[in-house]
C-alpha cells in the first residue's frame, strides 16, 4: 500500500486500496502538519494511531 504525505485528491483517486465499495489510504504526515481534510462522494472513517498528547 501506497502511503500518502498530504491530502491530496489526486493521490487518494491514484493510491487509494479498492475493497468493493470501500477504498482504504494510509497517510504519514509529517510533524506539526496542518490542513483541512474534505470528503466529496461518501462519508469517512478515520483512525489516528498515534498523535500528539497535549
Amino acid at each position: 500500500m501506497h502511503t500518502l504525505s498530504n491530502f491530496s485528491r489526486i493521490a487518494e483517486r491514484e493510491y487509494a486500496l479498492s475493497a468493493g465499495q470501500i477504498n482504504l489510504l494510509y497517510y504519514d504526515l509529517p510533524k506539526d502538519f496542518h490542513d483541512e481534510y474534505r470528503s466529496y462522494e461518501a462519508p469517512r472513517l478515520c483512525t489516528i494511531l498515534e498523535g500528539l498528547n497535549l
